[in-house]
């Protein structure tokens, strides 16, 4: 699977969780099974995580409770974001949301909060750092198989 195909995959994921939105489900998932105890009341950071790992990807990454888990990822510009990229915002309140695709100087993200998970369209303003996956993107595998060798005495 390319880079490309993996971060349309993770896009493609949030949009399908679109509604209530599971939060016990993705706090399990992304506190991992030592967790013990309740789990933070706001789970847009757990959503986010949640669905890089559907996308097969951060398994290894968990949440980390008063520190979330963009800590070791680096910024980039946020007109260079790319879908799947994790969006994250300090005002009015500290927020993460899947980014999804950019028109103009709008951004379309997918986000799991109160009341449930939405995609929003928001202006790219300040307060808004773009967290770069690829560091947690597998190699690329070619989507479409090499050819056979060929046979025959020249081969």
């Amino acid at each position: 699977m390319t880079h490309a195909e993996r971060r349309a995959r993770i896009v493609e994921i949030a949009r399908a969780e679109k509604g209530a939105g599971r939060v016990e489900e993705y706090w399990k998932d992304v506190l991992g099974p030592s967790w013990v105890g309740p789990h933070p009341q706001h789970w847009c950071g757990a959503f986010a995580l949640w669905c890089l790992h559907q996308a097969g990807i951060a398994h290894d990454v968990r949440w980390v409770v008063g520190k979330g888990f963009l800590y070791h990822l680096h910024t980039k510009d946020p007109w260079r974001a790319q879908a799947g990229d994790i969006v994250y915002f300090d005002k009015p309140y500290q927020h993460h949301a899947i980014f999804a695709d950019r028109i103009g100087a709008t951004i379309d993200t997918i986000d799991g909060n109160q009341p449930g998970v939405t995609e929003r369209l928001r202006h790219l303003t300040g307060g808004i750092a773009v967290f770069d996956i690829t560091p947690l993107l597998p190699a690329e595998t070619p989507t479409d198989p090499c050819p056979p060798p060929e046979e025959g005495p020249n081969a």
